[in-house]
C-alpha cells in the first residue's frame, strides 16, 4: 500500500470514527503541508507523519515535534458574545487562546470598520483557512505577533515577526499541494487579512493608536459613523475578497 493510500485510509477512518470536523480538517492540512510545520520545517511526531516520512529524513530536519492545526482567521462564530465554549470561565486552554485571538482580530477589524460578518464565507470554513504550525509559532500567529507577507511569487510568503527576539529557522515558505481540489492551499486573501490585522496591531505607531482608542472608547465608540475611522485599515484590506 502506498503512502498516499495510507494517508487517505487514515483520513477515512478519522472522518468515520471519533474525529471531529476540525480534527479531520487538521489531518488534511498536515498531509497537504508535507507532515510538518510551515513556519519551522519541523516534522510532526504523530502517527500520520510516522507512516509517511522516513526516520532519517525526520532526524535530518531536527526531529519530530508536536504540531497543531492553526486557523488563519477565526470563524465568525468565535466572535459571538455568550458562546459557552469561549466563556471567561472556560477551562480549556486552547479555547481560551482562540477566544483571545478572536478578540484581538475583532478589536482591530471593528475599530477600523471591517464587517466581521464576512468571516462566515466558504473559505473560512474550509482547508483554505488552516495550516500546520508548531505550538510556539502557533501562539505567535494567534497573538498577531507573526504573519505571512505575500511576495510577487504566487503562494510564496516571507515570515515576519513583530519582535527580533522571535526567531524562526525559516525566513519564508512556499505553499504547495499535490491535489488542489482535495487539498487546496491556504487562501492568499485570508493570509492578507491576518497580515493586515497584525500590521495594524504592531507596526510603528499603530499600537499607540489602538491604545488611544482604548483610553477614549466612550468618546469614539467602535466606529466613526461617517466611516472615516476605517481609512487606515481600508488600504491594507483593499482587494481582499474572502467570500469566493
Amino acid at each position: 500500500m502506498t503512502k498516499t493510500v495510507l494517508s487517505e485510509a487514515y483520513l477515512i477512518e478519522e472522518r468515520n470514527s471519533r474525529g471531529s470536523a476540525n480534527s479531520y480538517r487538521g489531518k488534511r492540512a498536515l498531509i497537504r503541508d508535507g507532515f510538518k510545520c510551515v513556519a519551522t520545517g519541523k516534522y510532526d511526531a504523530g502517527p500520520l507523519a510516522r507512516a509517511n516520512v522516513a526516520t532519517a529524513e525526520v532526524l535530518a530536519a531536527g526531529g519530530g515535534w508536536h504540531t497543531e492545526c492553526a486557523h488563519i482567521v477565526p470563524e465568525s462564530t468565535y466572535f459571538g458574545v455568550g458562546n459557552p465554549r469561549l466563556g471567561d470561565g472556560d477551562a480549556d486552554e486552547k479555547a481560551q487562546v482562540k477566544r483571545e485571538y478572536s478578540a484581538s482580530v475583532l478589536a482591530v477589524l471593528q475599530r477600523f470598520g471591517y464587517d466581521v460578518s464576512r468571516l462566515s464565507g466558504p473559505k473560512v470554513h474550509s482547508l483554505c483557512n488552516v495550516m500546520t504550525l508548531c505550538k510556539d509559532p502557533h501562539d505567535l500567529f494567534d497573538r498577531l505577533q507573526m504573519w505571512f507577507e505575500a511576495t510577487e511569487t504566487p503562494h510564496t510568503y516571507r515570515i515576519i515577526t513583530s519582535d527580533p527576539w522571535y526567531m524562526l529557522p525559516r525566513e519564508g515558505v512556499t505553499f504547495t499541494t499535490h491535489d488542489s481540489v482535495k487539498y487546496p492551499l491556504p487562501s492568499p486573501e485570508l493570509l492578507a487579512l491576518h497580515a493586515a490585522c497584525a500590521k495594524v496591531a504592531h507596526l510603528s505607531g499603530a499600537s499607540e493608536l489602538l491604545d488611544d482608542y482604548d483610553r477614549d472608547t466612550e468618546r469614539l465608540g467602535v466606529l466613526d459613523p461617517s466611516g472615516a475611522s476605517s481609512d487606515v485599515l481600508a488600504h491594507a484590506l483593499a482587494g481582499i475578497d474572502i467570500g469566493a
